[in-house]
């Protein structure tokens, strides 16, 4: 009896910390998630502002950091699709069509051109 309390006790307590880690980990996972989405979104909205203020030279701006966002490591496969429509719409009106061509390659699921 006592042999099986010396041996279980160790391996309970390993089993009980390893799962605790795995769900702290999982966890980590979904907030970290959850921040670059966040810091995705808050540098589109300025992005988007920038981009169609009327100062040319900050709407210029606007429009590099929209086109530099979809390269962004912040980027999430599931929002490529939305960036990308919002760059391509707020390019047109900006600067032309001058970004369309990389907003379809990314919708396409292709590398954007250069």
């Amino acid at each position: 009896m006592v042999v099986v309390v010396a041996v279980a006790t160790p391996l309970l307590a390993f089993a009980g910390a390893l799962v605790g880690h795995l769900l702290v980990r999982k966890s980590d996972r979904e907030l970290d998630h959850w921040r670059r989405r966040a810091e995705t979104m808050r540098l589109l909205r300025w992005a988007v502002e920038l981009a169609t203020d009327p100062e040319e030279s900050r709407s210029r701006a606007g429009v590099l950091v929209l086109d530099a966002l979809l390269d962004s490591e912040f980027l999430q496969s599931e929002d490529v699709e939305l960036v990308a429509t919002i760059a391509g719409g707020v390019a047109l009106d900006t600067v032309g069509p001058g970004i369309s061509a990389r907003r379809g390659a990314v919708a396409a699921g292709q590398r954007p051109p250069g």
